[in-house]
């Protein structure tokens, strides 16, 4: 199997967030994709628990917005996170390839890690009241 092109591959990652809610400090969970061509982020979406049913549906939002036409994506390069299977069953119905990173090796996912990073150098410096807040924050 060829080595995934720039021009065809993304990174997904998740990190989380606290944002306080009615119901106290709440933690989310960021869904995010970098296209490692052009180093575009898109914001998939936050969820105080991403279970399997929201991680497919994610998937699907990925694929129709970004492998039209299909063939687009030909890689998601993403960490060993057991939330990712739903969502790799459904990359592999539209022809896209699900690259795992090594355990433990989060490196192996530069691009992602390094949107984290400066993402958290703004966030640390928010205080977020809602998830529309930080949905807010993120697409900006």
């Amino acid at each position: 199997m060829p080595a995934p092109a720039a021009s065809d591959a993304w990174a997904a990652d998740l990190f989380t967030e606290e944002v306080w809610t009615l119901a106290g400090l709440t933690t989310f969970y960021v869904l995010f994709f970098v296209h490692l061509k052009t180093r575009k982020v898109r914001f998939a979406g936050c969820a105080p628990n991403p279970d399997a049913a929201w991680m497919i549906q994610q998937a699907r939002n990925f694929s129709m917005t970004e492998n039209e036409p299909p063939g687009t994506v030909r890689f998601v390069v993403h960490d060993r996170d057991g939330v990712f299977l739903p969502f790799d069953a459904i990359l592999k119905a539209e022809g896209v390839r699900a690259v795992k990173t090594p355990p433990k090796a989060p490196q192996c996912n530069a691009f992602a890690e390094r949107f984290v990073r400066e993402c958290r150098e703004t966030l640390d410096n928010l205080v977020l009241v809602g998830q529309p807040h930080l949905e807010r924050v993120l697409r900006r």
